[in-house]
């Protein structure tokens, strides 16, 4: 592994998510140090995503939502996997709990590890954990919808493992972490 140096880093925005400025330096592939140079992230913590199955329905369960950047690529409601930031002092599997319940309404009956990825390492340092979760009606607690305080409005939609077959291969899921997970849990004969 070649070497780095993180020469200091000043946060230049906080909101909803922050951006840091690092300055940083790197062993080229020629061995020689970079000169030092200005990098950008966008600071938001890490995430969870998870695929979820109602074995009773059979069929897998995503959820719909308002997402104003993508809205300027005339997507602005895209059908997704349920997701959430990992709360501090949370583990991943916590926060996949919460989050299903929070979203889809439903408390785990089985949870499946499927993976772990950056969702864009050229500028963002959130790594997303998903996770295959097994469900069914026994196991509803609520209508889920998401948390009313965060302005969350949340749709519920049921797919046929065909279906979604069928729409992944018409491109109809743009969004990343649903189709890494779907990918990873296909891969596993899981869905």
């Amino acid at each position: 592994m070649r070497s780095f140096e993180i020469l200091g880093v000043e946060r230049v925005f906080q909101d909803f998510f922050a951006v840091d400025k690092a300055r940083v330096r790197f062993e080229k592939l020629n061995g020689t140090m970079s000169r030092e140079m200005g990098r950008l992230s966008v600071e938001r913590g890490d995430a969870v995503g998870l695929i979820v199955l109602d074995v009773e329905e059979d069929k897998l369960v995503f959820v719909r939502q308002f997402r104003y950047p993508t809205a300027g690529h005339a997507h602005p409601w895209l059908v997704e996997c349920a997701a959430g930031m990992i709360d501090k002092g949370e583990t991943a599997e916590q926060a996949a709990a919460r989050e299903l319940e929070e979203e889809l309404g439903y408390r785990i009956q089985t949870l499946t590890h499927l993976g772990d990825f950056f969702s864009s390492p050229g500028g963002m340092s959130e790594q997303l954990t998903m996770f295959f979760a097994v469900v069914d009606s026994s196991n509803r607690v609520s209508e889920g919808g998401g948390v009313a305080h965060e302005d969350e409005d949340v749709e519920r939609i049921e797919y046929s493992r065909d279906e979604v077959t069928t729409m992944l291969l018409n491109n109809e899921f743009r969004d990343g972490k649903t189709l890494v997970g779907l990918l990873q849990a296909k891969l596993r004969g899981l869905i």
